[in-house]
């Protein structure tokens, strides 16, 4: 397996000869357009071990103190006559950081430092050193564009080739995952209310896509392959971290073996906006359902996502409509019955998961003149031949579940203060409540004071009933950006 640096090699080789052949066809570019944006902000996290339900912080613990430190830079040729065939950006992302709460708390000293030290496990077994510090190049990336003509204004044809290590997001839901399937998730050392940018792992892949401009009765239909080589599954933090899952994972190599798909359609109608998504790959956001009870390590089987989604506009309302739908065939479910036959203790179902959602912004009299952005959105899953009683499995693992998100937000004198408001209910009885208000005096600077919690009945089916108690945070980050 090439390792990163023979990677960004490739890539800078690649766009070194793409842009040599573009300046022998006679198309000199005058000049690159370089844009560099960063940001540097630290965290504190201050958790109450035993909920804010039994008690408004009265039993505490630092659970986080980390500083980072981000920097992207893309670099794009501005040419005198534009070719047909171009590279558009190469773009590179780094990020960097050091969480200090490994070494002011003691609690911390007896997770190994290396997460392959005990001689089992994968490459992805993290250990106390991956916690407490990150030294990552992202994203790199080289963006080539065929033009069908050379003049683009009259025939608008274009196809598009993004390679390297990339994040790609789909589908339109906000709390959800239902599409969005192609990167794994970075857990290690995360909360509730984190970017789900800065949670996305980038991966090796190359992403092909092509537009057709007006076709027929659409105004645009496009086509988007993905090839990935590169295989990874959600990292989680090892058993004593505050983010514990605790588990070792079992190993793909990531080679053409091992390679993932995805395909999406889309079409523009009108207003109507609308994709198809095919994805193949191993499974890696179901991070206790592929618990191996014989060996206790997490497998991530192959499998395949079927799903759609549609945003069209309500101009009757002034609200936009959003909505997403997907079919799994092959989930695995912790099944303790498997165990009598020599199964692994989990068993595969077909799950069905659908979503929609309104955006609407009011205008309230709050001492305000921004409107006050709505979001709500109701979620329905369905796990095929799921007895419930008998796998005796809990939280939120019924045949049928329902959730639903509102998330409420607006500003206060030109965006310098902006509240918000995010609850997540899972119908079955829990819900997270996570309110937030962020200080911002120039647009660099801002200050931000989050809570996130955990309420309702521990002992029901939801989802979120195995983090009441003890799960509560309250976060204060402050970020400089550029």
């Amino acid at each position: 397996m090439m390792n990163i640096r023979a990677r960004l090699a490739l890539l800078v080789m690649f766009a070194a000869l793409a842009l040599c052949w573009t300046s022998s066809q006679g198309y000199a570019f005058e000049n690159v357009d370089v844009g560099f944006h960063g940001r540097i902000q630290t965290t504190g996290i201050m958790r109450d071990i035993t909920g804010i339900q039994y008690g408004l912080f009265d039993s505490n613990q630092w659970v986080g103190w980390k500083t980072e430190l981000q920097m992207d830079i893309g670099v794009s040729p501005v040419y005198l006559t534009r070719p047909p065939l171009r590279i558009d950006k190469v773009y590179l992302s780094y990020r960097g950081s050091y969480d200090l709460i490994y070494d002011l708390e003691s609690r911390y000293d007896n997770i190994p430092d290396s997460g392959r030290s005990w001689g089992t496990g994968s490459r992805y077994d993290l250990g106390k050193d991956d916690l407490r510090s990150e030294n990552d190049m992202r994203e790199a990336f080289v963006d080539v564009t065929l033009d069908a003509g050379e003049n683009t204004e009259k025939n608008p044809v274009n196809a598009h080739l993004r390679l390297g290590r990339q994040i790609v997001m789909w589908g339109e839901a906000d709390g959800f995952n239902l599409v969005n399937v192609v990167n794994p998730q970075d857990l290690r050392g995360v909360t509730a209310f984190a970017n789900p940018d800065d949670v996305a792992m980038p991966i090796w892949m190359s992403r092909f896509g092509l537009n057709s401009g007006a076709a027929g009765p659409f105004n645009n239909l496009s086509f988007q392959f993905l090839a990935i080589p590169d295989n990874r599954p959600t990292l989680w933090a090892p058993a004593g971290a505050p983010y514990q899952l605790g588990f070792s994972q079992n190993d793909h190599a990531s080679d053409f073996r091992n390679m993932q798909y995805g395909l999406r359609l889309g079409g523009l109608y009108k207003d109507l906006q609308a994709y198809l998504y095919l994805f193949n790959g191993f499974e890696n956001n179901q991070p206790v359902g592929g618990l191996n009870l014989t060996n206790y390590q997490l497998d991530h089987p192959r499998y395949r996502m079927y799903g759609a989604s549609i945003s069209v506009p309500w101009d009757a309302w002034r609200a936009m409509i959003r909505a997403e739908a997907s079919l799994t065939d092959e989930n695995t479910y912790t099944d303790i019955s498997t165990l009598s036959a020599g199964g692994p203790g989990y068993s595969f179902h077909k799950v069905f998961r659908s979503y929609i959602g309104i955006d609407k912004p009011l205008h309230p009299s709050l001492g305000t003149d921004s409107a006050l952005s709505t979001t709500v959105q109701l979620y329905y899953q369905h796990v095929y031949d799921w007895d419930f009683e008998n796998n005796l499995t809990r939280p939120g693992m019924k045949e049928d579940s329902y959730q639903i998100i509102l998330i409420l937000g607006t500003d206060y004198n030109h965006g310098t203060i902006a509240p918000g408001i995010f609850v997540w209910y899972d119908m079955e009885g829990s819900y997270l409540f996570s309110p937030s208000v962020t200080y911002s005096p120039d647009g660099r600077w801002s200050f931000k004071l989050s809570l996130t919690s955990y309420l309702g009945d521990k002992n029901s089916a939801s989802k979120f009933a195995a983090y009441i108690g003890g799960n509560d945070e309250l976060a204060f980050q402050v970020k400089y950006q550029w």
